[in-house]
């Protein structure tokens, strides 16, 4: 969806009615599969607040599935993704990063919940980058301009613990480990090396060669490398070598509020 609102500004109708039936099938399986009546609630991100008819489209969505929703400001993704990673590591000494299609959340707990947003995400990553394999100069040119957005970030991680939640972070621990799931009460920690050894890997590839890797779906295949250099920015704005992963994130967080 993020790369709808970098291309065209808009979410198109064919996009909206892709989203409905997709999460219309959801909806059917699990209320297949559980007995006792859910109260359903969908959340838009980035790619509603960024785009042109976001507001308009949200509702279209609400209507079509007939469930409750809202548009997440930025502040409150950012809480909510905390709040989420907070349930397996509840502790104030951490970072939490949560990026998606358009933007990027940067939030830490200081007596109330600080988050910074950015503009950017992994469908203007994949933009710069272009098709497959990717050019080292115009994987370069990705890497300045997150150089570029990082330059003007307020957060400081000094003694803090950076954390990474979302479905590219759990990829690259998938990658690394041949496919292993990340556990849904652990969080681990990586080393920037393996990082970058994905990275490298994966910009030699075509993208059917990334889809046909088991664990990765389509939609994820087209922005993976994106979120590899995203990571890789913030490492590097930062000074790190080491960084934690999440299994738990925005989508936690809104459940955990709604119980």
């Amino acid at each position: 969806m993020g790369r709808e609102i970098t291309k065209h500004n808009k979410i198109r109708n064919k996009k909206i009615n892709n989203l409905v039936d997709s999460l219309s099938s959801i909806i059917k399986l699990q209320e297949q599969s559980i007995e006792t009546p859910i109260n359903w609630k969908i959340v838009g991100t980035s790619p509603f607040r960024r785009a042109s008819n976001g507001k308009s489209a949200f509702k279209n969505v609400k209507k079509s599935l007939d469930i409750n929703g809202e548009i997440l400001s930025s502040q409150e993704e950012g809480r909510l993704s905390y709040i989420g990673v907070n349930r397996i590591m509840p502790d104030s000494n951490k970072v939490v990063i949560d990026f998606g299609g358009g933007s990027t959340e940067f939030t830490y707990f200081d007596k109330t919940y600080n988050v910074e947003s950015k503009d950017f995400g992994t469908a203007d990553i994949r933009n710069i980058i272009g098709k497959y394999p990717v050019e080292k100069h115009l994987q370069n040119i990705g890497m300045k301009f997150l150089e570029n957005q990082l330059s003007r970030l307020n957060t400081k991680v000094t003694e803090k613990s950076i954390i990474f939640c979302g479905g590219t972070a759990r990829n690259l621990y998938e990658y690394i480990n041949n496919g292993k799931t990340l556990e849904r009460n652990n969080i681990i920690s990586i080393n920037s090396s393996s990082l970058y050894k994905a990275i490298n890997d994966l910009r030699k590839l075509t993208i059917q060669e990334i889809n046909d890797i088991k664990f990765i779906n389509r939609y994820r295949a087209e922005v993976l490398l994106s979120g590899l250099l995203i990571m890789k920015a913030i490492l590097e704005h930062f000074d790190l070598v080491e960084f934690k992963v999440s299994p738990l994130g925005l989508r936690e967080g809104v459940a955990t509020t709604l119980i």
